[in-house]
């Protein structure tokens, strides 16, 4: 999360869709490292699934407000309004979950900012594989296609006037 963590020591916002754009395409650019270097048989699966498991707890924790001396918590949604909607958003997965795992989801908000998280890991490595199958003429639109992706996530965990 190098650069999105800090822009010229300033606590990043929040409630600003173009910090939470960065930490969203920061996750993308982390997906694409680790593939190269899986690729280059410079690391393992395993360290892989590590470094995925270490970005998904890192980015909850920020979206949840766990870093406020880098990035200032939205009242009312870093503390579980995000949870909140994003359950409801997500309520298809959840559902469709074993119960077991669902009763977690259903009364956790930080639980569903991480499965939301892991979702976005997911659509990551969905694009990624598409965008790989492009060709390179279709560099400017596989680029737009990122863009579109990482702004669609960003709002998501961005917080409206309607949803605050």
């Amino acid at each position: 999360m190098g650069e999105a963590n800090q822009i010229a020591g300033a606590v990043q916002d929040l409630a600003d869709e173009r910090v939470v754009y960065a930490l969203v395409f920061s996750c993308v650019e982390h997906h694409v490292e680790q593939l190269d270097a899986l690729m280059q048989e410079k690391v393992t699966a395993q360290d892989c699934a590590k470094a995925d498991s270490e970005l998904a707890g890192n980015l909850t924790g920020i979206l949840c407000g766990a870093l406020p001396e880098h990035f200032k918590p939205v009242p009312g949604w870093s503390d579980g309004g995000l949870g909140k909607f994003l359950r409801t958003h997500f309520a298809d997965e959840i559902s469709a979950l074993d119960p077991e795992h669902r009763a977690i989801f259903e009364k956790d908000d930080e639980a569903c900012v991480f499965f939301a998280v892991l979702q976005l890991q997911k659509a990551v490595s969905e694009l990624i594989a598409r965008e790989n199958e492009a060709s390179v003429e279709d560099a400017e639109m596989s680029g737009r296609r990122v863009h579109d992706f990482c702004s669609d996530w960003a709002k998501l965990f961005t917080p409206s006037i309607a949803s605050v």
